[in-house]
């Protein structure tokens, strides 16, 4: 399967009162299309042209959305300014895959050369203002905390130390075959989870792999299998008012067939919790994500498709199965910190919709959706805006067109990043 190449995001700017209906002020979005990087103010606005490269994908706006860092295919990371008076190609790029902000400043980690270089705004981007071993990790939202792996002949080690003092690292965990990701940082900043891969590196596609608590006396096996690794935010996310992990569970990592579900973990101590099922035993659930307040829970739902096909006459294959589970898609949600009554927020029946994201007020729902005339490789997707009640939905943003050369085959919407 193939990656896309397209990413959203938003900024994290929003007007506390706002009149109805939906009127401006609810943020700006970036988003890629046709190689070009653009931005535009919800939800009304005129896009305009950023950036234009090679495969662009993944921009994420600074803490204060005043800047964007995205990622072409030339293995350059890039940065602009919002309002695109700095040029991000011949200004402040860098030869690097990776590159992150760190919580709440607008302070770049970009990982060059086996080190995590840390730049800002103070000098125009040019000379990092602290230099890190290894990937940059996790870091705690206060931003005092850092987890990363460390690799040499020996193995992988798991490190946690403090974020200006590398050398007082403590090694959490370490394996001679396989490695560690990390995913992130409890609420409180002083526990974290991450989960293992197996001596082959196996990612989100092979398996359920085991998640792990660390920051109490030595690491706990939550008992719980995920299909996080190399899928990213779309398959766990942390609730932002508890210790609670909204995370997808099955059997294997293809998120397309194969019983699928949203489980809730508590992971506010050591010992082992139950998990928690709220999908239920014939739907397929996806991108689970919690409203600022902790209160709702959104996600993607459909049909199961190995369900789907036992129900099909036997004259017909699995790919109709398959079109069919993901044609069904719609965006959920349920109250009481995921465990209230759930609902179907969209039901268009000409639309596959996925991938919810809160605004920070909680107030909106930005979603993704797909033309129904080939629900399985996306070829028209557009970005749309709704209140949180599923209320107004309103296209927003065209990500493609039918016959887009830009966008690869593939259901895969699993690097992306979102804010409003």
């Amino acid at each position: 399967m193939h990656r896309r190449t397209f990413l959203l995001a938003t900024s994290a700017t929003l007007v506390a009162q706002q009149p109805d209906p939906v009127s401006k002020g609810t943020g700006s979005l970036a988003f890629v299309r046709g190689g070009t990087l653009w931005i535009k103010d919800l939800p009304d606005g005129s896009p305009r042209p950023l950036a234009t490269g090679n495969e662009i994908q993944m921009p994420k706006f600074s803490p204060s959305g005043q800047w964007i860092v995205f990622q072409d295919g030339d293995d350059m990371v890039r940065l602009i300014s919002a309002d695109g008076t700095s040029d991000g190609k011949s200004g402040n790029s860098w030869p690097s895959g990776q590159a992150r902000w760190l919580p709440g400043r607008d302070e770049l980690a970009v990982e060059l050369d086996g080190h995590s270089l840390v730049f800002d705004a103070d000098d125009d981007w040019r000379s990092p203002r602290i230099a890190l071993p290894g990937p940059i990790g996790a870091i705690s939202p206060d931003g005092s905390q850092r987890v990363w792996e460390s690799s040499d002949e020996a193995g992988k080690r798991l490190l946690a130390g403090p974020f200006n003092r590398p050398t007082e690292a403590q090694v959490i965990a370490e394996t001679k075959e396989g490695g560690f990701e990390v995913f992130a940082f409890a609420r409180g900043g002083s526990r974290f989870i991450y989960w293992t891969t197996d001596e082959d590196g196996a990612d989100g596609w092979a398996g359920p792999l085991d998640i792990y608590m660390a920051g109490g006396a030595k690491p706990v096996n939550t008992g719980t299998g995920s299909m996080t690794t190399g899928l990213g935010p779309g398959m766990a996310s942390l609730s932002p008012t508890a210790d609670t992990l909204a995370i997808v569970v099955g059997e294997d990592g293809n998120v397309t067939n194969h019983l699928r579900g949203i489980a809730l973990l508590d992971i506010s101590s050591d010992s082992n919790q139950p998990l928690r099922k709220i999908t239920g035993p014939s739907v397929t659930g996806l991108h689970p994500a919690w409203s600022p307040d902790g209160r709702q829970l959104a996600w993607t739902q459909g049909p199961d498709a190995d369900i789907l096909f036992e129900q099909l006459p036997t004259t017909q294959d699995y790919d109709v199965a398959l079109e069919r589970a993901a044609r069904e898609r719609r965006i959920w949600v349920a109250g009481n910190g995921g465990l209230g009554e759930q609902k179907p927020l969209t039901s268009d029946p000409r639309y596959t919709d996925e991938v919810p994201v809160w605004s920070r007020d909680g107030r909106y729902i930005l979603f993704l959706r797909y033309d129904e005339q080939d629900a399985v490789t996306h070829d028209a997707v557009t970005l749309w805006l709704m209140r949180a009640d599923g209320t107004e939905a309103r296209e927003v943003a065209a990500l493609s067109e039918k016959d887009d050369s830009a966008l690869p085959d593939g259901p895969e919407l699993f690097d992306w990043s979102a804010r409003l």
